[in-house]
């Protein structure tokens, strides 16, 4: 900025504030960096970047320049007409130097920064050192019109007459206009007393949304997404914030712009040019003082599919392995379903006909938060991703709605549920998760459907599904575990011969083994997965290092002839999994045995399975195994339930041992080879390395090999307590009770690189699930640390986590107000929680009202393009082909609903679905606007496009955009009077004064405008406040207001503050 602006600058806030402002508008100050000289004075390199076209392009070109150990602190472009075009681009990030003047650029500029700070805190001597006066010339000019224009939208965000008021630290600075925005927030995390710079925190919790403070305005859809989601998340009767997030010490960064695919990620390559059509956001934070910081990145639907750990073990989310499920499977989301209607042949309408054998032929019906599976072609070559509804971010949280796809397609299912998400930084490498699953079905079933209450009866949640990469967090441990959940209170893992490992087997026969737990109180649970109230409400996966003395692996054994051992003719079930040494000696099983045959080597070979080798290891098949065993799977774990045993194929000869990642088939055909993997660069050095440490050539006696998994000796120095964890914090006792249903935490691997988790809530009968109108919200936490910190963390988290069912009767939202103009509308929300009043600043009339959350009578309304077309209203399905059924029933498996269609047009050209608010389905304002446009400027006042040579004669709606021919400056803000005032008119305005009462007499007519007859000012009526008629108002009666009486039972579970009636404290709270 010129010093001539900064002077100015002055004259209109005065000098102290003016110099911190300032000084956040150059680059912003954030916490003090390593190796800042003493004072606080920042230390910044800069980076002159040349000409760009526009502030856009120049944010690009200084991210680019911007290396990730030098993160991008600020940007400043200066908009002159020197060349034509563009204007100067200049961009610091953290280093050595100071920060360098700027008065080298004249001209109109816009700056911004990351995680700026005003007030008191600013630290003003830079200032002094690049020679800026602390005090404007007294000779200094007034501004011209067009330089006071600009200083005026650099302070756009203060109030009027009012000192610039303190920005909050983790309030956010946004860096770039539009859809597309990047911003930072900078927080400090409460130090301890006995640090001399301890400072106290401005905040008790950050978890919930702190003020917008911007620099560029948000669009009218972004203020809109920020009402609904922050109403969604947190106005209803029984929202309780959590205390578990502290301000976080480093930085909380967010993008909406695409960064690339991440190398490090190591994704499955066929499925990365995928990823850019399906990124959403990506949210940063950086751990200053330690190894917590963490990237995570989101789907269109706020599906988190990838956390990041740049100074841990990296990834820690699957692959995308799946072929046909590019990013909507390895993620973590939450799913639905109608449990009576997936894959059940008692409803022949959603199976294959006429002849059902039995219930696996008829159509799963699983609603993903992420997206479809590509399997329906053509329609679903390019993937469908589940749409995104609003998104916003800010603080240390961002925030997202999505209407829920189903997975399996094509399906005669339709979906009626909104899936709402909420991350939050909470420091310390802790991440609070809020899923919440709406029901927006209409309660009133306004169509008479006869199967309404069984088609909208949800009774099925993955809150979330779940998973971390089996590769690099193979372990799993639970409080508990080791003594089969009988006291969950600490978590054991020092011991190796105690350890609280998890088994963690083959998803689906991950059924409890022992029967230690009491099966009579669940009898129709079979003994299979774990009920939540026996755990201790946290899993943490380890990395590899990590040991549990194991027994020695068990061998599959063959059966005896006489019970189908042929495996000539039943290769897949002449085999068990094991036997014992009895059935061995005397009833005929032989078991299996790895070895090589005498004089012969294991001649082994490059095998790339189906499901694609994992990242930096090789697959082969070698002449290991023992033949006429028929064909016997492994899966991906050696050991069936220990993925993180470590096996190794050991040479009893040599006492070599091969460390093996993966065995896929110890056995194929009865051929003697074996299927697996090891780590290696390539296929070449694995078989080099195998054939020569397992070579028999020359030996007249078979090679036996020994399959160990590793065991630690108590000489062995040992401490896990340092190693890397991933922990998720779900809750326990009560908390998965609520709707009368049940809770079970589910975990399990497959053949992909990826281990299963998910905590579910289910119930058994129809009638008590997630019916029409009602929320379903789930408060949890993840975690990055090491091992020996995890049950202190946890265990401090635990009394947050919040499981609820929200009615409609118990949300207190805020107004949200439709206005119109033609064929075109604008949605407005109250500017306050609760807020009862809106206001449009142009001739558009309001045509109807509705609420930023579900209310009795009330659903969400979706603005919809299918190509050219436009649709307004509550029925997401309007441009889907028919299916022969009406929203929110089902079709049959003769009539699929393809949401991702529009009826009519290529299927190259997908919907689009926006999320304006929650409306009364009949009321004929709302309807009257389906076909109409959304125009985000509907409610622009419509300034002149020349300068006018004569006064207006009545206020404008706003300021004109250029000055009018006067030689007056324009005045900040529009008057209630004429700009200029003819002799005529200022006579009129002396008038005569009433000798008894003194008030002026002023004409007016019926209609109380200027006109003939004259009317007496009395009484209260001569303070009452003027409202434009072009600025209509609305308020909510809240007496009038329609109310929902939820008369189904309903159990409700929610952590009771201490002194609460009904509040339990000590260890049994959450019990």
């Amino acid at each position: 900025m010129p010093p001539r602006h900064r002077a100015l600058l002055a004259l209109l806030l005065g000098t102290a504030t003016s110099q911190a402002l300032l000084h956040c508008a150059l680059v912003g100050a954030g916490r003090p960096l390593d190796g800042d000289a003493p004072g606080g004075v920042h230390k910044y390199a800069e980076h002159n970047l040349g000409r760009t076209q526009d502030k856009d392009a120049c944010l690009s070109k200084c991210r680019n320049v911007a290396p990730p150990s030098l993160p991008l602190r600020g940007f400043s472009f200066y908009e002159d007409d020197a060349e034509g075009f563009g204007g100067v681009c200049r961009c610091w990030t953290a280093g050595s130097g100071e920060i360098a003047s700027t008065d080298g650029a004249e001209g109109v500029g816009y700056t911004y920064c990351y995680g700026c700070r005003s007030g008191g805190e600013m630290n003003e001597a830079p200032f002094q050192r690049q020679g800026m006066s602390r005090r404007p010339s007294a000779t200094q000019p007034d501004p011209s019109p067009r330089e006071r224009s600009l200083l005026e939208h650099i302070l756009e965000s203060r109030p009027s007459g009012k000192p610039p008021k303190r920005i909050d630290e983790s309030a956010r600075v946004e860096i770039a206009a539009g859809n597309h925005r990047s911003m930072s927030s900078s927080s400090s995390r409460p130090r301890t007393s006995a640090d001399p710079s301890s400072e106290p925190s401005s905040s008790n919790s950050n978890s919930d949304l702190p003020p917008r403070t911007l620099l560029s305005s948000p669009t009218p859809l972004e203020t809109l997404d920020e009402a609904i989601l922050t109403d969604l998340l947190q106005q209803y009767d029984t929202y309780i914030g959590s205390t578990s997030c502290s301000a976080p010490e480093g930085s909380t960064a967010f993008s909406f712009d695409w960064p690339g695919t991440r190398a490090e990620s190591q994704w499955y390559e066929g499925n990365v040019p995928k990823e850019e059509a399906m990124f959403q956001a990506e949210m940063t934070y950086t751990d200053t003082g330690g190894d917590r910081s963490w990237s995570l990145r989101f789907g269109t639907s706020g599906d988190l599919y990838s956390i990041f750990t740049p100074d841990m073990w990296g990834e820690t989310i699957g692959p995308q392995s799946g072929d046909d499920a590019p990013w909507v499977d390895e993620v973590q989301q939450s799913v639905a379903l109608v449990r009576e209607y997936n894959r059940n042949s008692k409803y022949p309408q959603f199976c294959p006909g006429p002849e059902i054998r039995n219930d696996d032929e008829c159509k799963r019906m699983y609603i993903h938060q992420a997206g479809a599976y590509q399997r329906d072609e053509p329609y679903t070559d390019v993937p469908f991703y589940s749409p995104n509804l609003a998104k916003h971010c800010s603080g240390n949280s961002c925030l997202f709605a999505s209407w829920g796809t189903h997975a399996h397609v094509d399906t005669p299912f339709t979906s009626p549920l909104i899936y709402i998400n909420k991350f939050t930084n909470c420091g310390d490498g802790i991440i609070e998760h809020t899923q919440m699953i709406h029901n927006f079905a209409d309660s009133n079933n306004p169509d008479g459907n006869p199967n309404f209450a069984r088609d909208t009866d949800y009774t099925y949640f993955n809150v979330g599904w779940s998973n971390v990469r089996t590769s690099t967090l193979p372990v799993a441990l639970e409080p508990g575990a080791r003594n089969v959940y009988a006291d969950t209170s600490s978590l054991a893992y020092e011991d190796p011969d105690t350890t609280d490992e998890v088994e963690v087997c083959t998803f689906g026969e991950d059924g409890r083994r022992d029967g230690g737990l009491s099966d009579a109180e669940f009898p129709e649970w079979a003994g299979e997965r774990t009920n939540i109230r026996w755990l201790g409400g946290y899993t943490t996966f380890v990395e590899d290092g990590f040991v549990t003395n194991l027994p020695p692996l068990e061998l599959p054994c063959r059966k005896p002839a006489s019970e189908g051992g042929n495996c000539e003719a039943n290769p897949i079930t002449c085999w068990v999994r094991t036997c014992t040494d009895a059935q061995v000696a005397s009833e005929g099983y032989v078991r299996y045995r790895l070895r090589v045959a005498p004089n012969s080597s294991p001649k082994c070979a490059a095998h790339t399975p189906g499901d694609k080798p994992d990242k930096g290891y090789v697959g082969l098949q070698c002449d290991f195994a023992d033949t006429g065993f028929g064909t016997i799977n492994a899966g991906i774990n050696s050991f069936p339930c220990a993925p993180g045993a470590g096996l190794s194929f050991v040479n009893t000869r040599t006492s070599y041992e091969l460390p093996v990642a993966v065995i896929r088939n110890w056995s194929f055909d009865s051929r003697p080879r074996v299927f697996f993997s090891v780590k290696a660069d390539s296929a070449e050095d694995a078989i080099d390395l195998v054939d020569a440490q397992f070579d028999n050539t020359g030996n007249s006696v078979e090679l036996l090999i020994q399959a160990q998994g590793k065991r630690l000796a108590k000489s062995e120095p040992y401490d896990p307590s340092a190693l890397n964890a991933f922990t998720f914090v779900y809750g326990k006792g009560e908390a998965y009770e609520t709707m009368e249903g049940e809770g079970r935490r589910r975990l399990g691997t497959g053949k992909r690189d990826y281990t299963v988790f998910t905590p579910n809530w289910w119930r058994f009968t129809v009638g008590n699930g997630l019916q029409a109108g009602s929320t379903y919200t789930n408060r949890g936490y993840y975690f990055i640390s090491n091992l020996g910190s995890v049950e202190a963390t946890a265990e401090s988290l635990l009394p947050d986590i919040a499981i609820d069912e929200i009615g409609l009767e118990e949300w207190t939202p805020r107004l949200v107000s439709i206005y119109a103009t033609g064929q075109t509308f604008i949605v407005k929300a109250a500017l306050t929680a609760r807020g009862t009043t809106t206001t449009c600043d142009s001739a558009a009339k309001l045509a109807c009202s509705g609420a930023s959350t579900p209310q009795a009578n009330r659903v969400p309304f979706f603005y919809m393009t299918c190509g050219s077309r436009t649709y307004f209203g509550p029925n997401p399905y309007h441009f889907t082909p028919d299916f022969a059924a009406t929203f929110p029933g089902h079709s049959d498996i003769d009539n699929p609903v393809r949401s991702y269609l529009c009826d009519g047009l290529d299927s190259s050209i997908r919907p689009t679905w926006k999320m304006m608010g929650f409306f009364d389905p009949t009321d004929a304002g709302c309807i009257a606007l389906a076909s109409s446009t959304f125009d985000e400027t509907v409610c622009d006042g419509e300034p002149t496009k020349q300068p006018t040579g004569t006064p207006t004669k009545q206020p404008m709606k706003q300021p004109s955009r250029e000055p009018s021919a006067s030689e007056q400056p324009p005045t900040p803000k529009p008057t209630d009077g004429p700009s200029l005032k003819s002799a005529k008119a200022k006579k009129k305005k002396r008038g005569k004064a009433n000798v008894k009462t003194g008030n002026t007499r002023r004409k007016k007519g019926k209609s109380g405008k200027s006109g003939k007859g004259t009317k007496k000012c009395k009484g209260e009526s001569c303070n009452r406040k003027r409202i434009r008629p072009h600025a209509p108002k609305e308020t909510v009666d809240a007496t009038t207001t329609p109310r929902y009486d939820n008369a189904r039972k309903r159990r409700r579970w929610k952590r009771m503050r201490p002194g609460e009636e009904g509040g339990r404290g000590g260890d049994d709270a959450q019990s």
